[in-house]
C-alpha cells in the first residue's frame, strides 16, 4: 500500500496534523481515549520511513520521533513502564538521525522522569543532565527550563538538596528572561509547572512551607486545559497541608484533584491520588476524610484504609 511515489508533503502533513490533535486530545482526555490514535500514526509514519525519499525524511523522522515520544508518554501515564521506555527509545533515535537537538533534550528529559519515578533517581540524574547539555545547544528557553525541573526533581528524590535548588533557580532565571522560542517543544511548560515541580521537590526534602506556598502559586499560573497539569498541582498542594496537619484543606484539594483526573483519566494520575488519600488514613474518622471518600467512590476511586 505505501509506494514511494505516494510518499509526499501533503502525507507527511496529515500526520502532523494528527498529531497537533492529539497532543491537544491527551491534555483534555488523558491517553486511555487517545493512545490508540497516537499507535496508529506512529505505524504509518515507521511504515513510511521505510520507502521515503531523502529529500522527506529528515520531516519524517521528526514527526515519527514526535509520536514516538507521545506515545511514550501516554504508555508512562497507563504504569506500562516498559513500553514508556521502549518508546522513548525509539523517539531518541528518530530525533537523533533527524538532527533534532530540540527533541533529542525532551526526549532525554521524559527517560529522565521515568527512571526517577521507576525508583532508579541516579539514572534519573544521568539523563537529565544529558538532556541539560542538548538543551543548550538551541534558543529555547522553555525546553532549558524543563530540563533544568527535572534534573531538580531527580536530585530531590536522591536527597541531594543544593543541587536541587541550584536547578530549580536555574529553571526560573531562564523564564524569567524571556521563553526564547516562539513554538517550543516544551509548549506545555511555563512558571506554573516550574512552580509545581518545585512544590514537590519541597515536599520530597521536607520543606512543607516552601512546598506550599509553591504549590498555591502554580495554580494561579497553570491553565484550564492542562487538566492533569492541574490535578497534579492540587495533590503537590494536599502534601503540603498534611505535613502542616492542616487536614480540612488536604481533603478539599484531594477533592478537586479526583475530580479533575475523573475527566482526564490516567492510572498514573489516579494512583497519585490514591496514594494522597492514603496519607489521611490516620484521620480517616474525621467528617471531611469521610466526605472525600464518598466523593472520589462517585468519581470512581477506591480509597485505603
Amino acid at each position: 500500500m505505501i509506494r514511494p511515489e505516494r510518499i509526499d508533503d501533503a502525507t507527511i502533513s496529515h500526520i502532523e496534523d494528527a498529531l497537533n490533535i492529539a497532543l491537544a486530545q491527551n491534555d483534555l482526555y488523558g491517553p486511555q481515549a487517545v493512545l490508540p490514535t497516537v499507535t496508529a500514526q506512529q505505524a504509518i509514519a515507521r511504515a513510511l520511513l521505510a520507502q521515503s525519499p531523502d529529500r522527506l525524511r529528515p520531516r519524517l523522522l521528526n514527526v515519527h520521533s514526535q509520536l514516538a515520544q507521545l506515545a511514550g508518554w501516554m504508555h508512562f501515564d497507563l504504569r506500562a513502564f516498559d513500553l514508556a521506555n521502549a518508546s522513548y527509545e525509539a523517539a531518541r533515535e528518530s530525533a537523533h538521525e533527524a538532527g533534532n537537538d530540540s527533541l533529542v533534550a525532551l526526549v532525554l528529559c521524559n527517560l529522565s522522569y521515568l527512571s526517577t519515578w521507576r525508583g532508579s533517581p541516579r539514572t534519573g540524574i544521568d539523563h537529565a543532565v544529558a538532556a541539560q547539555v542538548w538543551a543548550r545547544n538551541v534558543d529555547d528557553g522553555l525546553l532549558r527550563s524543563y530540563a533544568e525541573v527535572i534534573a531538580a526533581f531527580a536530585y530531590a528524590t536522591s536527597g541531594r538538596a543544593n543541587a536541587c535548588l541550584t536547578a530549580l533557580d536555574a529553571a526560573d532565571d531562564v523564564l524569567a528572561n524571556g521563553s526564547g522560542a516562539e513554538s517550543s517543544v516544551a509548549y506545555f511548560h511555563g512558571p506554573g509547572l516550574a512552580l509545581s515541580f518545585r512544590s514537590d521537590c519541597m515536599y520530597r526534602l521536607g520543606r512543607a512551607a516552601d512546598a506550599h506556598q509553591a504549590a498555591v502559586s502554580s495554580l494561579e499560573l497553570i491553565g484550564e486545559g492542562y487538566t492533569r497539569n492541574r490535578a497534579l498541582a492540587y495533590v503537590d498542594l494536599a502534601h503540603a497541608h498534611i505535613e502542616s496537619r492542616e487536614i480540612d484543606h488536604a481533603a478539599q484539594v484531594v477533592g478537586e484533584a479526583a475530580g479533575l483526573a475523573a475527566a482526564c483519566r490516567s492510572d498514573r494520575l489516579s494512583e497519585i491520588i490514591t496514594d494522597a488519600r492514603a496519607e489521611l488514613t490516620p484521620w480517616a474518622d474525621a467528617l471531611c476524610v469521610r466526605s472525600l471518600d464518598e466523593l472520589m467512590a462517585d468519581y470512581g476511586f477506591s480509597t485505603r484504609r
